[in-house]
């Protein structure tokens, strides 16, 4: 799809959270056009708008299942605003953005406060509470990735390669090594029951041959 048109699309995904919200338009576009510049920045190969397309194409699929589909879709939004490779801190700077241009919105407190939360969960893709289906089906959402076929696979991972493009291999290798065996460690890759059957055999068998082309 072209940048056109996933702004078009994503542009869509944004204004229908406002049709019964009473928020002035220009506040509105003008949260949409941050998270246009920001997912657009140079560097951005992977962490861009395609990748947030993707991600409301796995909400629209799952949509059924989600019992607050607009605070999930204001997470999938914010979730990688701040993108740095090589920080530790860009969920928790991407959350506080997102508390505070959703503060702006007028969204409650409680809402703010749980997309922030889902989204410093995107760092670890652990849930603090077993029982918030929504943002188990976030974390899938954005790990969906991993179980896809090996060509779409190897595309991805060359992404992230380039956006570490500042690391050497001798840097970038043994960082990269550690989150793939971590990934490999966990009991299940995926939340819910439904992505553990689609993706995650898939997932595990993609990770495992990058660790082989890693050395």
């Amino acid at each position: 799809m072209q940048p056109g048109a996933v702004q078009q699309v994503l542009r869509a995904e944004w204004l229908a959270l406002f049709q019964h919200r009473k928020v002035n338009m220009p506040a509105i576009e003008a949260t949409l056009n941050l998270i246009f510049r920001e997912y657009g920045k140079q560097g951005r190969y992977y962490h861009n708008l395609e990748h947030l397309q993707e991600l409301f194409a796995h909400f629209h699929q799952n949509i059924k299942e989600l019992i607050h589909p607009d605070l999930v879709a204001f997470a999938l939004f914010f979730h990688d605003l701040i993108y740095v490779p090589g920080r530790q801190d860009n969920e928790s700077r991407s959350a506080d953005q997102a508390v505070r241009h959703l503060d702006e919105l007028g969204l409650p407190a409680d809402d703010t406060g749980w997309v922030a939360a889902c989204i410093r969960a995107t760092q670890t893709h652990t849930l603090p509470d077993a029982s918030d289906t929504d943002m188990a089906w976030v974390l899938d959402f954005d790990l969906a990735i991993l179980g896809t076929e090996w060509e779409r696979y190897q595309e991805y991972s060359r992404k992230i390669r380039q956006e570490y493009r500042i690391f050497p291999d001798l840097l970038y290798k043994p960082g990269r090594r550690r989150v793939l065996e971590k990934l490999l460690k966990r009991p299940s890759l995926y939340h819910m029951e439904s992505f553990r059957v689609k993706y995650e055999s898939v997932a595990r068998e993609n990770i495992l041959r990058e660790l082989l082309l890693l050395g």
